[in-house]
Order: C-alpha cells, then structure tokens, then sequence
C-alpha cells in the first residue's frame, strides 16, 4: 500500500519539476532576448570608440612624420670639401637597395639674370636629374627649376618660357651653350629656356633654395649630394655613404639634413607603444566574459534545453551559432560606423580603411576565442536549477 503511494506521488513531483523546468526557460529565454540586445550596443560601443580613438592617433602620427620627410627626415647629406663628391657615383646610389632618391647639387659662382629683367639675379644650382625625383618634380631636362618665391616676383609659372642675358665668364667670353660640368663653373646657358617646374625648395638647405636649378650631366664633382632613404636604411647608408662617395681616397663627411630639433622624434617607436594598441585584445578578453554573464544568466535556458532532451553537444553548437551571429553583426556594424565617423573627422581614407578593419578583426577574433572557451564551461544541470528556483 505504501509503495503504490509512493509510485503515485512520485508522478505529481515530477510533472511539477518540468512546469517548473519550462516555466523558468520560457522567461529565461525572454529575458535573453534583452540581454542579448544590451551586450550587441555594449559591443558596438566597445569596438567603435576605441577603434576610432586608435586610428585618430596613427592619424596624427602619419601626419607628423609626413611633415617630418618633407623637411628631410630620412634625407642624408654627403659633402667633401677638399675635393667634392662625384657626380656620377652620386646619381648611381638611385640604383641601390633602400635609396629612393639622390641627386648632386653644386651652386654656381655667379647668379642668372633675365633679358626681361637685368637687374634680377637668380642664384643658379646645377644639379644631376635625380633631382627631379628627390623633390618629387616632372623631369627636368633642359629646362629649369624655379623657387616659388622667385615665379611668384617674376609672375612665371610652370610651362613658361625666359630668356637668360649672356654674361661673361672668367675669360671674358660670353656662354652660348649649355653649363659646363665643371663645378663651380661661372658659365650660364644664354638663350631661351622652358620654366619645367614651379617648386619650394626649401629641402635644399637656404644656400641652395632660393633659385633656380638646372640639370648638368653626371660628370666631374659637386658640392654635395643628397640621399633620401627608405625607412629602416638610414644607419646602414649613414656607414657605407662615406666609402660610396670617396673622391682620391678621401671619404665624404655625411650629416643629417635635419638635426635635433622639433623634428627629432622616433615615429616607428611611438606608433609600437601608443596606448592603444593592446585595446583590442582587451576588449575581445571582456567581451568573452561578458558572455559568461549572459550565460550565467539564463542557465533556465540551459535547463529548458535538456529537458527537452538537447544533449551538451547540440548545446554549445547552439550557443556558439548565437555568438557568431551576434559578433558578426557587431562587427559589420562597428566597422562601418568607425570608418563613417573618422571619415566626416576628415581621417585618410588609406589611414582608416586598414587600421579600423585590423582593430575590429583582432577584437573579434580574440573575442570569437573567448567565447568558445566559454561554451565549454558547464553550468548547472536542470535539477540544480530547480533547486535554485
């Protein structure tokens, strides 16, 4: 008798259990619907403000150092004084690995003056073709490179025409022709020569850019010559350039083009240790704890699900499907709204495209990882809830 109470009870105990099983996942699953909207803004949040604060700073960094190879950052200057540097050698450090650019510059003794003009005399620097390339000009051929300031008081600009006046060498004869490659040469070109360019030149140093330059042949020797490097180079040219351009066994004395200064800042160290570059596994790591939380939240739904008779296995492909498509969404979505935002802040687009998508794709990786971690931690079996509840 006592044992078909027994029996008979037991069936009212456990059909109250699964009530209580459903119940519990039912508004688990509702309350899930919310947390899983909070955590999607929390994310976006979490991804967008950093990633734009990120790229903000390598923003202003590409800046500075932009600034910085403009005025010659990477630009080393080799001189001789006994002897100059050869041209030719000089124009050849073009075809080296690591050397952008190079070019020999040698001011002549006497300036130019204009058949228009003759009072006016315009310093004149011979120098190689690589000079074209150095300041990021047109070729210069056999026309001329004006300063800015000097077209801008002759009111000539790039494709115009001027006509030098003749003038006498140390001889006494007049130059026709083309400037010889001898250095220091006092001859000038007279006739009538095409303005290729219109350029500051303010690279060159303030004894060489107040002219106008006009290319020679890569022969003989000149006052100096100008190497622009390719990052990571600079020592290595700084060692071997006094041997590259020795003139009779006496190697050339090689300077920075700028020295201390405003300008003396190491850009590659400061980009490896801003602040902000470990933010993305961070934020990935407490993303991945979030989602422990959410978990941990709704285990009714976790209780609900076995009950029902989904195994451990089915489980966690349920959850991580839900994470992958949560992540995905606050990915896109973190992405778009950080490249909109640093676009309208007026951001490059070839500073923002790369560095948003590599900020958002290690913060979602890293918190993809987590969270699979995660889905392997067990929570409380469908009686241990009910016991909770």
């Amino acid at each position: 008798m006592s044992a078909q109470t027994g029996g008979s009870g037991s069936s009212p105990r456990r059909g109250w259990g699964l009530r209580v099983v459903i119940d519990e996942g039912l508004r688990s699953w509702r309350a899930g619907r919310w947390l899983m909207g909070i955590l999607s803004v929390l994310l976006v949040l979490g991804f967008t403000v950093p990633a734009v604060a990120d790229t903000l700073q390598v923003s202003r960094m590409a800046a500075d150092e932009r600034a910085w190879e403009a005025a010659g950052g990477r630009l080393l200057v080799a001189t001789n004084e006994s002897s100059g540097v050869p041209r030719l050698a000089c124009e050849r450090l073009a075809d080296v690995t690591g050397v952008e650019a190079s070019a020999s510059l040698t001011r002549l003794a006497r300036p130019a003056s204009l058949v228009t003009a003759p009072g006016a005399a315009i310093p004149v620097v011979a120098v190689s073709e690589g000079a074209a390339e150095l300041l990021g000009l047109d070729p210069i051929g056999s026309g001329v490179v004006l300063a800015s300031e000097v077209a801008e008081t002759l009111r000539l600009r790039a494709g115009d025409t001027i006509a030098l006046a003749a003038t006498e060498n140390q001889a006494g004869s007049i130059s026709q022709g083309p400037p010889r490659a001898v250095d220091g040469s006092p001859e000038l070109p007279a006739g009538v020569l095409t303005v290729a360019s219109v350029a500051d030149l303010s690279l060159l140093g303030e004894q060489r850019s107040g002219g106008m330059l006009m290319a020679v042949p890569a022969q003989g020797a000149a006052d100096a010559c100008f190497v622009r490097l390719a990052p990571g180079h600079v020592e290595a040219a700084r060692q071997a350039l006094p041997a590259l351009l020795q003139t009779d066994g006496t190697p050339a004395v090689v300077a920075d083009r700028l020295v201390g200064g405003a300008f003396s800042r190491d850009y590659a160290a400061e980009y490896h240790a801003r602040g902000l570059r470990s933010a993305p596994w961070a934020i990935g790591l407490a993303a991945a704890l979030l989602w422990l939380l959410v978990r941990w939240v709704r285990r009714g739904q976790e209780g609900l699900l076995a009950t029902l008779g989904a195994r451990w296995p089915a489980r966690t492909t349920m959850r991580l499907v839900e994470w992958s498509a949560m992540i995905g969404t606050v990915a896109v979505v973190s992405v778009l709204l950080s490249t909109a935002a640093l676009l309208a802040l007026g951001v490059e687009p070839g500073v923002v495209f790369p560095h948003v998508l590599r900020f958002v794709l290690i913060a979602t990786l890293s918190a993809t990882a987590g969270a699979a971690l995660v889905a392997l931690v067990p929570l409380q079996p469908a009686l241990a809830v009910l016991k909770d509840r």
